[in-house]
């Protein structure tokens, strides 16, 4: 297996080079496909060439079929460049080995997802996919979804053809002219053709967990209720300004769904009401942290990755690097791919996104470099490759930074999660869950002391009738049972009816309730309804129970000691005179 690139120059000398390559082709009886690389904002005025190219395939190579998309940045001579049109020949020795590139439209997603499967899904001896999109971000991951389907064997990569406003994405094949929502779509078979896929981040991620609390897909609206663009504004004094996006872009963010799957994101831009845009898809719900791009931190995950590729012992390598990524290196673009150059020849470009299957899902990457290698044949059938390791193992004075400052947020959150629990030991009753009876004290006095709980506030004061004998017939167990079920079905309802109130454990069997702007008669129909559902409330062990209660209204310049006394003395007055019942005074 082997790859063969040409740079172009005029339609004599490519007409010359493809010449060269059939006769190459013909001899030793090889098949072979071609990427043809074109800069995204090469078009229109370059569209002349893209006939010459593709018609001289057309005529010399008709048995090849290539793939044309729109791209950044190409891998050329073992470096990122500039060139318009670049050509590269992936040529297959073995012959069992073989590619087909297919051009689909997604303008009818179930028609294409049928042919998917009926065409595709059902190759003798598939081992990889690459999709070359230039779809909208919706059908993009409907397609991913699909590809999904197949065996977690088959290996996905590939890249989001690169547009701007000016500059729509383009994709084309040797069957067709490109089409609207359309994608490229190469698969590769073979009984000992073997594919290894990986991907190279290197920003790390820095600071707290910050929540994603509206986005509507690329657009985050808020972060933690707040306008997005705020954290880059408080942490960062990056200015809503033209520059944004290369401001922000050495800090995207790593994006982590509530199913735990993570990737990175950058904003793109961000508008005047605060929103962000970002390049993908951010759902809501999930939680974004900063990260950080250090180079020295960037070139050690590349020479980690160096390594595993070095000992799989490709023939060909494939890299499907992120425009961003290309970005923050600037001029020192191919520092990112410099230390594969001693393992195999190289192609590839720099996408808006890159596309990568993990553990049997697909995933669209943004400011990462995904690395393809391919080879013919068994690992023992291959040289090593002269890769030898120039980590110094010295960390940038960034990264260091980074390592302490990422050290000092795990140990403040730890901090806040262990006062976390102990706040709520100190403030909860440990059996029923609800507050102690210091807590709702403190509540009370807090509503007494201020405006919080408006002009007018209530209390219910309630009692489990006949508790000791449940203790003394049905065990202390079952007790405690009741006093939690009881618990569970007064705060659910509390919940579901009036949620700013609050519930705690006044001690044994009596309960506490604060009712902020509810008035005595409004607080005796809420007691009412209470009442019934504890009283429908069963049990295996024990028999149904009943609770009393007493109601009252704080009176405006009495003392909080005359209130809880009230109510106190309403509750007494229901349990001398039958139970089961709510009394206000």
């Amino acid at each position: 297996m082997k790859q063969i690139q040409t740079i172009y120059t005029n339609k004599e000398e490519l007409r010359e080079t493809l010449f060269e390559w059939k006769k190459e082709l013909e001899k030793d009886n090889h098949k072979a496909i071609a990427h043809i690389f074109q800069r995204y904002d090469a078009m229109p005025e370059s569209y002349p060439v893209y006939q010459e190219i593709t018609g001289l395939f057309r005529e010399i190579l008709p048995d090849v079929a290539f793939a044309v998309f729109s791209g950044a940045g190409v891998i050329a001579d073992q470096k990122i460049t500039e060139n318009s049109f670049t050509v590269t020949l992936t040529v297959f020795e073995d012959k069992n080995s073989d590619a087909e590139i297919r051009l689909l439209s997604m303008e009818d997603p179930e028609t294409t997802k049928e042919i998917l499967r009926k065409e595709i899904f059902t190759k003798p001896n598939l081992c990889g996919i690459e999709v070359i999109s230039a779809l909208t971000w919706e059908k993009m991951f409907s397609l991913m979804d699909v590809l999904d389907e197949l065996p977690e064997s088959i290996s996905i990569f590939g890249g989001v053809a690169v547009s701007d406003d000016g500059c729509p994405s383009y994709v084309a094949s040797s069957d067709d002219h490109s089409m609207i929502d359309a994608f490229l779509i190469t698969t590769y078979c073979g009984t000992d053709l073997h594919i290894m896929t990986s991907r190279v981040n290197g920003w790390k991620h820095i600071g707290f967990p910050i929540k994603v609390t509206h986005s509507v897909e690329d657009v985050i609206y808020t972060l933690n209720d707040e306008p997005a663009y705020n954290i880059y504004k408080r942490y960062l004094k990056i200015p809503n300004d033209r520059n944004f996006f290369y401001n922000a872009l050495e800090f995207p963010f790593e994006i982590t769904e509530p199913n735990g799957d993570t990737y990175i994101r950058h904003a793109k831009s961000s508008t005047e009401n605060g929103a962000i845009v970002m390049s993908s898809f951010v759902p809501e719900g999930s939680t974004v942290r900063f990260s950080y791009g250090d180079p020295e931190a960037i070139r050690q995950d590349v020479r980690a990755q160096v390594k595993a590729t070095a000992d799989f012992r490709p023939e060909v390598l494939i890299m499907c690097n992120c425009l961003g990524r290309k970005l923050f290196w600037g001029e020192d673009a191919s520092i990112d791919i410099s230390p594969f150059f001693t393992i195999a020849p190289m192609s590839g470009a720099c996408f808006l996104g890159e596309i990568l299957r993990y553990q049997g899902k697909t995933y669209l990457n943004n400011l990462s470099l995904v690395v393809v290698s391919m080879r013919e044949g068994e690992i023992t059938n291959h040289p090593e490759c002269g890769y030898t390791d120039t980590d110094s193992g010295v960390l940038s004075l960034a990264s260091r930074l980074a390592s302490f400052i990422n050290t000092m947020t795990g140990e403040l959150q730890d901090a806040n999660e262990q006062l976390t629990i102990l706040l709520k030991q100190a403030t909860t009753d440990a059996l029923t869950g609800v507050y102690n009876r210091g807590e709702i004290t403190r509540k009370i006095d807090e509503c007494f002391l201020s405006s919080k709980c408006g002009k007018t506030w209530s209390l219910i004061m309630m009692d489990i009738d006949d508790f000791k004998q449940i203790n003394d017939v049905y065990s202390h167990a079952e007790g405690d049972n009741v006093l939690k079920t009881a618990t569970y079905v007064i705060q659910s309802t509390i919940e579901r009816l009036h949620p700013a109130a609050s519930l705690g454990r006044w001690g044994g069997e009596e309960f506490m309730i604060l009712l902020p702007d509810i008035n005595v008669q409004e607080a005796s129909s809420f007691a009412e309804v209470l009442r019934i559902a504890v009283q429908e409330m069963q049990f295996k062990e024990s028999r149904r129970i009943s609770m009393s209660f007493g109601v009252t209204e704080y009176i405006p310049n009495e003392k909080i000691y005359d209130t809880l006394m009230r109510v106190d003395k309403a509750l007494y007055m229901v349990k001398n005179s039958g139970k089961n019942a709510v009394k206000a005074l």
